[in-house]
């Protein structure tokens, strides 16, 4: 085996089990954050505002898929949607206050998670490690993005669920953006 199949091996050794980072938070009313929906808090915070077209392009996932997620969203409050001035046929997604508050309460959860998994890993190791992780991901896509999917450290970033949520779920469309809910 070369050195190349060891990392192709390695990471898909890794993307089974990196949903286990993810730490499904229980909000306010009994909602479940489950990672398709922190992938799209994550992307609008990032980005900010987005067309749901473009929230999809950047998740890899059909554009039904993601307006089904981001529809219970909106209804949870999280996300706000009003039509696109340039385009009245479009509409436009940002982050609400509450969905800013939601997505920090999932961060700190996987903080805290990692904190578990490693505990014997010093500070350099892990800036060592977010260096490695940051250089992977900027030549896998071509550049670099805002901050928050999976460049900074380890405190301020989100994994990465929308990468996570493709690997592991064949029909994504069939994935509620909140456990105990339909999909619509």
């Amino acid at each position: 085996m070369t050195p190349m199949d060891d990392v192709a091996r390695e990471l898909g050794l890794l993307l089974r089990s990196l949903k286990g980072l993810h730490v499904p938070l229980v909000v306010d009313g009994g909602a479940r954050v489950e990672m398709p929906a922190a992938a799209v808090l994550a992307t609008l915070d990032d980005r900010g505002r987005l067309r749901l077209s473009t929230l999809a392009e950047l998740l890899h996932l059909d554009l039904s898929s993601v307006s089904r997620q981001v529809a219970t969203l909106v209804e949870e409050g999280w996300v706000s949607r009003e039509r696109d001035p340039a385009d009245s046929r479009a509409w436009l997604l940002e982050l609400t206050a509450t969905g800013r508050d939601v997505l920090a309460r999932v961060r700190a959860g996987r903080v805290h998670r990692l904190r578990e998994l490693l505990p014997d890993w010093s500070d350099g190791e892990l800036e060592a490690f977010a260096g490695v992780l940051h250089r992977f991901r900027t030549d896998l896509t071509g550049g670099d993005q805002p901050r928050g999917d999976l460049a900074g450290s380890c405190a301020d970033t989100a994994p990465p669920a929308s990468l996570v949520t493709a690997a592991r779920s064949p029909q994504p469309d069939r994935t509620p953006a909140l456990a105990g809910q339909e999909s619509r």
